[in-house]
């Protein structure tokens, strides 16, 4: 199987403009998303094996705060 070479201006303008307006990402979650694409698709990568103290660290936040799930704000 060929695998095709990704846009990565456009990936990160439909994240950006369609994915987090939909699903009302903030801030934190966007740059979490972008994170992820950019160590696995970005780098040709099907899948990306993490642990969430990498995220957590890799984010600058700490493990509970990358544990809580999306839209919940304290």
């Amino acid at each position: 199987m060929k695998h095709e070479k990704i846009d990565v201006v456009e990936v990160c303008k439909e994240l950006e403009d369609v994915l987090a307006p939909r699903f009302k990402l903030s801030v934190l979650d966007r740059a979490v998303y972008s994170h992820l694409l950019r160590h696995s698709r970005f780098e040709g990568k099907s899948r990306l094996r993490f642990t969430i103290l990498w995220l957590a660290n890799n984010m600058g936040v700490t493990a509970r705060r990358v544990r809580q799930p999306p839209h919940v704000v304290h």
